[in-house]
């Protein structure tokens, strides 16, 4: 066994830690756009934050892991490789810069509530639009880096794929609020 295997089965564990955490991501922001009690807010933001260890520690598996094996055998300005990195970093501002300061000031204002009913003002921020668009965003824009890393195609084609993948992830959160909406109104 090589150090190249080694590095190989730690980047596929981070994306075995990653995957699911985003699942949780993405499920949690859904329960809380969809919350009318406080509970419920208090059980979304639970459920995200026991996921934020395995976005953590798979992140840091996943880059370290890539980047020794990109250094080492591919070359980091392979065009796969440039491409996995940038849609890598649009999953971080998103999660990182976006939604992670977003939810922390939900749950932090949710744990001074009473049980009940959610106030006026945190129903607002539950259903903010932009948290339901870079969760959906991030997940399908890590589909697209996986594909990406599958198929190792030249650098256009592998920008094209996770930029397309983003914008699936647009689309969805899209036809997601759209059915939301009408689902309101029924």
């Amino acid at each position: 066994m090589s150090l190249y295997d080694v590095a190989l089965a730690a980047h596929v564990a981070g994306v075995a830690g990653v995957f699911p955490a985003f699942g949780a991501w993405l499920y949690g922001i859904v329960l809380l756009g969809r919350a009318t009690r406080v509970e419920q807010v208090c059980s979304a933001i639970e459920l995200i934050g026991l996921s934020e260890p395995f976005v953590r520690v798979g992140g840091i598996l996943l880059a370290l892991a890539g980047l020794y094996m990109a250094i080492g055998t591919w070359g980091v300005t392979t065009g796969w490789i440039l491409a996995g990195i940038a849609g890598a970093l649009v999953v971080g501002v998103l999660g990182g810069i976006v939604m992670e300061p977003r939810v922390k000031a939900i749950g932090a204002e949710a744990k001074t509530l009473q049980p009940g009913p959610v106030p006026a003002d945190l129903a607002g921020r539950l259903r903010e639009p932009l948290l339901a668009v870079c969760v959906r965003v991030d997940v399908a824009t890590l589909f697209g880096i996986v594909v990406v890393m599958t198929v190792k195609p030249e650098l256009v084609v592998a920008m094209a794929v996770v930029a397309v993948a983003a914008l699936v992830g647009f689309a969805w959160a899209t036809i997601a609020a759209r059915s939301a909406a009408r689902s309101e109104l029924a």
